[in-house]
């Protein structure tokens, strides 16, 4: 499974409980700052990756693209 659908389902299951969302939840601020730390959390641990103070710039975590391109970086795999 991609990166971005990985991503994307557990914010739909997790961050958003069960509730289809489509778009870009982090584009359009459906994710708040909370839900943004547990999407976080979830990555580090799932993704077996960590997040350095280098990488928690808005930039990262504004679109769904931007997010993956990181985590993809992060794990060795530049898109």
């Amino acid at each position: 499974m991609s990166t971005t659908k990985r991503i994307m389902r557990y914010i739909s299951t997790e961050l958003l409980h069960g509730n289809p969302y489509y778009g870009d939840p982090l584009a359009t601020g459906v994710i708040d700052s909370l839900r943004m730390e547990q999407l976080i959390g979830w990555i580090e641990h799932d993704f077996k990756i960590r997040f350095e103070d280098e990488d928690l710039l808005p930039e990262h975590f504004s679109r769904l693209d931007a997010l993956v391109a990181l985590v993809d970086t992060k794990q060795g795999n530049p898109s």
